[in-house]
């Protein structure tokens, strides 16, 4: 939805989903001042990648404004032989005849096309377990040139449309189409029977998939503006319709793929043949959603009601099955949320919110059923410190969430999830940026999680933590900018995780270490050196600066599926802006 405030208790679209919130992604739009922007990066592992932005009025006066983005990327990753190329356009136009009436026409493209990708299949023992032959090395490229196919496309079109009647009533519409495919055959491994019985040579499967999705959605809102004596109003009513099909196809095989040894890999032996496909299925779903809001403010007070009720149908077919057999699921419910904060004069603002959430699931388990749509809850108390002069802002909030049929990774099988019957987190949330001085500004961040599976179909997770849930995590980021020097600005931080489990049978030896890593940056404005150079920035960020070898995550019962987290990484770029 297009309406949205940065309080969890504010204006939108009342869209099913969690109700710990969601990330508002925000496309670039045309702006009315002209800006133009290119430029390029590589970074310590080798390649190139180029970007361009332009903006403006499509001639002077005009009511068009147009925006136009780029990027073309062929840059190498930590896994020898890979090469991640991409390219993406993003093209908008805006119309704006008067200050009421607003339309944008936008879409977007991306093509992935990496050559040599690496599934991230390490097994446990040789990563996260010791190997008595050594380690895997982090680099090492496990896959095969001779089954190297991934492919991936995504593109959407759409418009958003804003007119305001008056001081009182506007309308609202967003339209989307989107469609993403992947087309995949390559070798990995195999996570079932990792190791021959030397123990340095790896076994390998073949995999192949041929997957799309398609969604239509078009959001329609009314907005009233008003009083009614002491409170001010502003009210939301609004219908949402959303079409998906999906397609899945599925296969994979161990017949005539080569195994690897990891003291000593030769790629490219023999023609790996592919495998038959033994899953295929086809979803569709059809969701309307009606939804009122009505944000209230009296004096310092400002409240929020708002009420949503959906009708999901989603019908599963299995193309496998002789008679191609189709599943319904029908859903109906009711959602609603609430919040209030008070805005003193001092910049503190606490407050209080409930909501409760509902989210259709699309997919289906490994026996071919698809999933129930996914239910919660959640309570939240906060304060918001925001004082008068803009110097920093702290935010401290208490949550109490509750999950019904959330999805975690299937025991029997890290390709399919299953649903756990339900998960409970509660925790502390803390956020804060103040600025020491004009020099010297500091950005902090800290969440403590307790986490609990109250109910599972999983017997080993019952009463145990959650999955990829950390107890504790923070950052702390400081950005100083050396008088004495202008132009330049340093920066160094600190991200830091505890262990957790991500694994579904909860072995204690697939358990993920904590870890803290250290990132570092530079950059250099130009135009402290001559107006000639003005729009001119240089950029380098260094991430993972002492190169921590860590595992993020184990998936499979078996102790395969794991993956290396990100290694150090050196990036520069240089940009101008005219």
């Amino acid at each position: 939805m297009s309406a949205s405030t940065s309080s969890r208790a504010g204006v939108g679209s009342l869209r099913p989903g969690g109700p710990r919130g969601l990330v508002n992604q925000v496309s670039k739009r045309p702006q009315p001042e002209r800006h133009n922007e290119v430029g390029i990066q590589t970074s310590s592992f080798g390649g190139i990648e180029g970007m361009f932005d332009f903006t403006g009025p499509v001639s002077e006066g005009s009511d068009w404004t147009y925006r136009l983005t780029g990027l073309g990327k062929n840059m190498g990753s930590q896994i020898d032989r890979e090469q991640e190329r991409q390219l993406m356009l993003a093209p908008s136009l805006t119309w704006a005849p008067t200050d009421q009436t607003q339309l944008t026409l936008y879409g977007y493209y991306q093509k992935d096309r990496p050559k040599d990708f690496n599934p991230r299949f390490y097994p446990a023992i040789g990563t996260l377990i010791d190997n008595s032959f050594g380690q895997i090395p982090r680099e090492l490229y496990l896959g095969d040139p001779n089954a190297s196919i991934f492919e991936r496309n995504f593109y959407t079109l759409g418009y958003e449309f804003s007119h305001e009647f008056n001081d009182t009533w506007s309308v609202r519409q967003n339209l989307r189409y989107g469609r993403a495919s992947q087309n995949m055959f390559l070798a990995l491994v195999n996570p079932a029977f990792a190791y021959r019985p030397d123990g340095h040579t790896l076994n390998r499967a073949s995999a192949v998939s041929d997957d799309w999705l398609t969604s239509f959605n078009v959001d329609t809102q009314l907005e009233a503006r008003f009083d009614t004596g002491a409170l001010d109003h502003t009210a939301l009513f609004g219908i949402d319709v959303l079409r998906a099909d999906s397609s899945t196809n599925f296969g994979n095989g161990t017949v005539g793929v080569p195994p690897l040894d990891y003291l000593d890999p030769v790629y490219g032996t023999a023609p790996i043949p592919v495998p038959a496909i033994q899953r295929s299925g086809l979803q569709k779903q059809r969701q309307v959603g009606f939804y009122a809001q009505d944000q209230i403010r009296y004096d310092n007070w400002v409240g929020t009601v708002g009420l949503r009720y959906d009708l999901s149908d989603i019908d599963t077919q299995n193309r496998l099955a002789p008679d191609r057999s189709t599943v319904s699921n029908d859903d109906r419910e009711v959602t609603w949320r609430a919040g209030l904060s008070y805005l003193f004069d001092n910049g503190i603002a606490p407050y209080v919110s409930y909501s409760t959430a509902f989210l259709p699931a699309l997919g289906a388990s490994r026996s071919g059923m698809p999933f129930e749509a996914q239910r919660a809850e959640q309570y939240e108390i906060g304060v918001k410190f925001e004082p008068p002069g803009g110097w920093g802002m702290i935010t401290v909030s208490l949550f109490d969430l509750t999950l019904e049929n959330g999805l975690t990774p299937d025991p029997a099988s890290s390709l399919y999830s299953v649903q756990t019957g339900k998960q409970r987190v509660r925790g502390l949330e803390l956020e804060g940026k103040y600025e020491i001085s004009p020099e010297f500004d500091v950005l902090a961040s800290y969440a403590y999680s307790d986490s609990e599976v109250v109910q599972s179909t999983n017997a080993a997770a019952r009463g145990r933590e959650m999955l990829r849930s950390p107890e504790h995590q923070g950052s702390a980021w400081i950005n100083y900018r050396p008088s004495a020097i202008e132009g330049l600005s340093l920066s160094a931080g600190v991200r830091m995780t505890s262990s957790y489990q991500t694994d579904a049978t909860y072995r204690d030896d697939l358990r993920i270490p904590s870890r803290a890593l250290v990132d570092i940056g530079a950059a250099y404005d130009f135009d402290a050196l001559h107006k000639s150079f003005e729009g001119t920035k240089f950029r380098v960020n260094v991430t993972n600066l002492f190169d921590e070898e860590y595992v993020s995550h184990c998936l499979n019962i078996t102790g395969g599926s794991c993956n290396y987290g990100a290694g150090r990484a050196v990036t520069a770029s240089l940009n101008y802006a005219w």
